[in-house]
């Protein structure tokens, strides 16, 4: 998985919601590559689930592909800086059976927020591959 937080990854220090600082991830999700096979002709039909902090997002499927692109924006929010840094991005890769019996798991990984810290108060672009585990059930 590729992921690709915009700049500037968190907003200036003096930003304030309702007098409290708010801190903010967005984050890209462009692709998945190399992802293992969840229906019997060869493929998969891709979604990944996002939690962070509380909340959880959820892509748009990508239909008979090993490789999506998923070209997937959207923002996380946190009380303060702080408590971004103490999260970590939570990723799992799923094959939409479409009504046919339950999802399939492809994998999971995680990304620790607080290993990019510098970089993203500096407000810089951060690319990141996380690497998916499967474990089968």
């Amino acid at each position: 998985m590729h992921l690709l937080p915009p700049a500037p990854a968190l907003p200036a220090p003096s930003s304030t919601v309702a007098g409290l600082p708010r801190g903010r991830l967005r984050v890209h999700l462009a692709r998945a590559t190399g992802l293992r096979a969840g229906d019997s002709d060869g493929l998969s039909d891709p979604y990944i689930v996002l939690r962070c902090g509380g909340r959880k997002e959820i892509s748009a499927v990508v239909k008979k592909t090993l490789d999506p692109v998923f070209d997937w924006d959207f923002t996380f929010g946190f009380e303060d800086y702080e408590v971004c840094f103490g999260e970590k991005l939570l990723l799992e890769a799923w094959d939409a059976d479409f009504g046919i019996g339950q999802n399939d798991p492809l994998g999971h990984g995680e990304l620790v927020l607080a290993s990019h810290r510098s970089a993203l108060l500096a407000g810089e672009r951060v690319e990141v591959a996380v690497p998916l585990t499967y474990a089968p059930e």
